[in-house]
């Protein structure tokens, strides 16, 4: 068998011989997300220093098999994982977004029924081949939030300040009540 990642395939084909892939690639090699983040990054390269981001790694297992006793659907179980360089909407400093994607999918045609129970996605293919790295490409993008910021408020300088002061706050709300009244007496 040519490729698995990059080739395309009869979806039936891959199920019938348990394609199973266990590789790791540098994010460059994935031209769909690499423009996504690019295109996320434009107007910073600049300001950071962002060089080397396209040869971060990108974890991928993912095997083929069939979702049914009749072989007439084709499953394909598995995850994608990898950090991708990102600017915080909260702070606007690059920060590594950590991604992962289940592929946990059925693969079906157009305007084949297939009920995707249990959670598994159905994935329409509207031609008769699939190329496997167009699925991991995907489920990485849909796996970026619309507004990445840092997780920890202590990683992110603005947060962390707002964080500090409501927490003090928080702490004794009634304490400027209790000094008013107190100044009365």
């Amino acid at each position: 068998m040519a490729d698995p990642l990059f080739d395309r395939f009869l979806p039936e084909r891959l199920a019938s011989q348990g394609v199973a892939v266990d590789l790791t690639l540098k994010l460059g090699q994935l031209a769909g997300i690499a423009d996504v983040i690019a295109d996320d990054l434009a107007g910073y390269e600049a300001e950071f220093d962002l060089e080397g981001w396209r040869d971060l790694p990108v974890a991928i297992r993912l095997s083929f098999g069939w979702a049914d006793q009749r072989e007439s659907v084709v499953m394909s179980k598995g995850e994608v994982e990898t950090s991708v360089p990102a600017i915080c909407q909260r702070c606007l400093k690059p920060f590594a977004l950590p991604l992962w994607a289940s592929l946990d999918l059925l693969y079906a045609k157009v305007n084949d029924e297939v009920d995707g129970d249990g959670g598994i996605e159905v994935w329409e293919l509207e031609e008769d081949l699939l190329r496997p790295l167009d699925v991991v490409e995907e489920a990485l993008i849909l796996a970026i939030p619309f507004a990445p910021m840092h997780q920890e408020a202590k990683s992110c300088e603005p947060l962390a300040g707002i964080v500090g002061e409501a927490e003090a706050e928080t702490q004794s709300p009634f304490a400027g009540l209790r000094k008013q009244l107190q100044d009365k007496n």
